[in-house]
């Protein structure tokens, strides 16, 4: 019975270890960083909005060239 114990105590640690102990530091990290995880995020939204602005400037021109080739097209 000793021996049963043993075992099962082992595998209950192993799984304690690989799945729960993980899980716990993760949020405990998410805890005590977030403050620089919020500035982080923020920085990255700032970041996407530089870069819609860039793709819609972009577009814009896009959409003006396609326009005048088609005129050209039907113009001859």
């Amino acid at each position: 019975m000793d021996c049963l114990t043993a075992i099962v105590s082992g595998i209950a640690g192993n799984i304690v270890e690989y799945t729960i102990e993980p899980a716990v530091g993760r949020q405990m990290d998410y805890l005590v960083h977030h403050e620089s995880n919020l500035q982080n995020l923020e920085s990255q939204v700032d970041n996407l909005g530089a870069a819609m602005k860039w793709f819609n400037m972009l577009l814009i021109k896009l959409n003006e060239k396609v326009n005048l080739w088609i005129l050209m097209l039907r113009n001859g």
